[in-house]
C-alpha cells in the first residue's frame, strides 16, 4: 500500500511487516478490493460483511472473481494494528470497547455504534485526526477471541 493515497473506504496495516503476509486460497465468487477485510470460510478466504463472527486480515490486492482456491495476499498479523475509518462520530467510544464491521467491498468501516459480532477492539483515534466525527481516522485491533487462525 505504499505510495497510495489513503481514503475512507480502505484499512491499511499500521507498519505492516512483510513477513505476515500469507498466500491462501479464494473461495468461488468473491470480489474486493485491496484494505478490504476477509475471513477463513473452511479453508478459503471470503469478503468479511457486518455479519461475519471472524476476522483473518486485510486483503492486500484487489480480486475480481478469480478461479477458486487461486492464492491471493492477505495480511495477517495477530497484533496488527490497523488504521480505518469511523461510520458516525466516535467521540463516545472509549479504547477497549467491542465494536463492528460495517459495510460492503471498497466502503467497509469501523462501526462504532454497533456491538453484536465484536470483530474489533477500539485504541483510539488516529494521532493527527483532529475530530472524532464521521468518517475520522481510527485505529482497530481484531478483537483476539474472534480472530481466524491461519
Amino acid at each position: 500500500m505504499a505510495g497510495e493515497t489513503f481514503n475512507s473506504t480502505k484499512f491499511k496495516p499500521v507498519s505492516p511487516q512483510g513477513r505476515y503476509v500469507r498466500y491462501l486460497p479464494i473461495a468461488a465468487s468473491q470480489t474486493w478490493v485491496r484494505g478490504d477485510f476477509v475471513f477463513n470460510n473452511a479453508g478459503a478466504i471470503t469478503l468479511a460483511t457486518a455479519a461475519s463472527a471472524t476476522l483473518l486480515g486485510v486483503a492486500m490486492d484487489d480480486q475480481t472473481t478469480p478461479a477458486t482456491s487461486t492464492l491471493v495476499p492477505i495480511y495477517v498479523e495477530p497484533k496488527a494494528l490497523y488504521e480505518g475509518r469511523v461510520d458516525a462520530d466516535a467521540s463516545g467510544v472509549a479504547a477497549g470497547a467491542e465494536i463492528d464491521l460495517v459495510g460492503a467491498s471498497g466502503a467497509q468501516m469501523i462501526d462504532v455504534g454497533a456491538s453484536s459480532t465484536n470483530v474489533f477492539v477500539f485504541e483510539s483515534l488516529a494521532p493527527d485526526e483532529t475530530s472524532s466525527a464521521q468518517y475520522a481516522k481510527a485505529y482497530v485491533r481484531i478483537n483476539n477471541s474472534t480472530q481466524d487462525i491461519v
